[in-house]
Order: structure tokens, then C-alpha cells, then sequence
């Protein structure tokens, strides 16, 4: 939710940075979740749902 009202989903969010970003912000939540045993993010598909 954070990266969505921050506007991580603006513009072309399927670019390599966006993604880059995107998984960073995801890993650092997962290893304060679930310790540093987290180690990567997969991200599969994205879809998006216009307002």
C-alpha cells in the first residue's frame, strides 16, 4: 500500500528501475516480517485496475 499511494505505480511501472525499486521495498518488508532468511523477491505478473 505504501508504494501504491507513493506513486510507485505511476508512469510505466513494468520498466526494469520501477521493478528494481519495487522488489527492494518488498524484500526490506519481507526481512523485517520474516528475518534476514528472506533473500530475493519474485515478482510473477502485475495487473492494473484503472479507478
Amino acid at each position: 500500500m505504501i508504494e501504491a499511494n507513493t506513486g510507485a505505480f505511476d508512469g510505466n511501472f513494468t520498466s526494469d528501475p520501477a521493478l528494481q525499486r519495487l522488489r527492494k521495498a518488498l524484500l526490506a518488508a519481507g526481512q523485517r516480517a520474516a528475518g534476514p532468511d528472506v533473500r530475493r523477491v519474485l515478482i510473477e505478473d502485475i495487473g492494473r485496475q484503472a479507478q
